[in-house]
């Protein structure tokens, strides 16, 4: 019976040391992109190429200073990133305690008791002290890699911080965007409807000159509500703009109090280079954080297969007793080793559920890596479409102005109807609200895209730790 178990726990031995040398390198389940480079940036013939070093962010000198002004406040008081800055310090605790379950512990008790017999009037007391040291003995490396584990952790949850941040800052520049394309198109269509009042004075004029007809007036005026319908929805666009500001920056909602910020759509600047699709595992906190997931999975992997190897363990006392005037003190020393040699599976299902969970941060980071990809040139393709269609805009906006002074003056003359004078007029307005829905859109589009590229690996937060 011996030998059987002998046996049996020197096989469990060999077979979970050669499963800890299986276990696939997390860096082996890292994607490669070789020299991919961006499709849509190859276009305009922009090479892909790493970024310079940089020691700032995109919402730091990308926007401008009254954006990045308003970000460096949401940065510090947005909720959100408030809630996963404790959720660091989580991690750190952890931490923590993973490295603290590989070294000493020492625990001092003591007593003391009194006893008195009533039939002999006998009476005795008993004081006790001692000192126990308990360390665990990491032969197997097993609470090493439960540390390692913690540690990547800690990582994971630090590029989650810089990412929550990224997007927080980068909805919140959106939200500004929005704000302003709303107000910019309110103020262009009060405008445009006191231009229109304008012309329909003077249609009535000539209506009354018999100089024009009823048809003419009403097509006017029909212009001109056409142009109030749009101005509701804007205010409640504006609004609702303006309370996601208040929340990104951790105040309630109030009245506008940023006239000079939503004056004008934010100057965004463009990015200068692509970066190559490898960085972007350095410089996108969610890559970040899904390469530290895969790390921490990986040690988990590995400290469930030596959870299969024996466990050793050093324990000390010294102890001083006193009994009824009577002293002594010993000193006791143990190695303790134990090894589970049968649990009906529970450790093999633990490695089963610690491998497959392993494999599938692999899987989740390269899904995280080609969508990144895939974003990425998106919304390059869709920031060069938007500077051509801003072009042609303001090239159609011209011919239109140019259109209606024509058609004015031929109405005016009478070689035509007032039909060509509203179609020239509806033109110009409407290129006028697509113009500045455009440059609102190239904003967006830029902000995204600097999120999207991410942070410089200079300013990433788990290098300050």
């Amino acid at each position: 019976m011996k030998r059987f178990f002998a046996t049996t726990a020197l096989a469990g031995m060999g077979l979970s040391i050669a499963a800890c040398t299986s276990v696939p390198p997390a860096d082996d389940l890292v994607p490669d992109a070789g020299l991919y480079a961006f499709p849509a940036a190859a276009e305009d013939g922009v090479t892909a190429e790493a970024p310079l070093a940089q020691t700032s962010t995109w919402y730091e000198t990308a926007v401008s200073p009254d954006l990045a002004t308003l970000l460096g406040i949401a940065a510090e008081q947005n909720p959100a990133i408030r809630i996963q800055a404790k959720r660091v310090e989580q991690a750190e605790a952890n931490l923590q305690s993973a490295e603290a379950n590989r070294w000493i512990d020492v625990v001092l008790t003591g007593s003391g008791s009194a006893e008195y017999d009533l039939d002999t009037n006998d009476s005795s007391d008993s004081q006790r002290a001692s000192l126990g040291l308990d360390l665990p003995l990491d032969v197997t490396g097993r609470l090493r890699t439960l540390r390692n584990a913690a540690r990547y952790n800690l990582y994971t949850s630090l590029a989650t911080y810089d990412q929550t941040r990224n997007t927080a800052l980068r909805d919140l520049s959106l939200n500004v965007v929005n704000a302003s394309e709303a107000s910019l198109l309110y103020r262009l269509i009060e405008e445009q409807i006191e231009t229109s009042r304008t012309l329909l004075q003077l249609t009535e004029l000539r209506f009354a000159q018999g100089q024009a007809s009823i048809v003419d007036v009403l097509q006017q005026r029909d212009q001109i509500a056409s142009l109030e319908q749009q101005l509701p929805p804007l205010r409640a666009n504006r609004v609702t703009a303006i309370d996601a500001i208040a929340t990104a920056t951790g105040t309630p909602p109030a009245e506008d109090d940023m006239p000079a910020l939503l004056a004008d759509i934010p100057d965004i600047t463009p990015v200068a280079t692509w970066p190559q699709a490898n960085t972007l595992l350095d410089t996108r906190p969610d890559l970040r954080a899904s390469v530290y997931a895969l790390q921490a999975d990986n040690a988990a992997y590995t400290a469930a297969i030596l959870n299969r190897l024996p466990s050793f363990n050093l324990s000390g006392s010294a102890v001083s007793s006193l009994v009824s005037g009577n002293a002594s003190e010993f000193v006791t020393a143990t190695v303790s080793g134990a090894l589970t040699v049968f649990d009906s599976g529970a450790k093999d299902a633990a490695i089963d559920f610690s491998r497959a969970q392993y494999e599938e941060s692999g899987i989740l980071l390269l899904q995280d890596w080609l969508d990144a990809l895939a974003e990425i040139n998106g919304l390059i393709s869709q920031e060069n479409e938007g500077l051509e269609n801003i072009r042609l805009t303001e090239e159609r906006l011209e011919t239109s102005r140019q259109l209606l002074e024509s058609a004015r003056r031929r109405y005016r003359q009478g070689a035509s109807d007032y039909l060509p004078v509203l179609n020239a007029l509806s033109s110009i307005q409407t290129q006028e609200r697509r113009l500045i829905n455009l440059k609102a859109e190239q904003a967006r589009i830029r902000i995204r895209l600097h999120a999207a590229i991410g942070l410089p690996a200079e300013t990433m937060t788990e290098r300050t730790i």
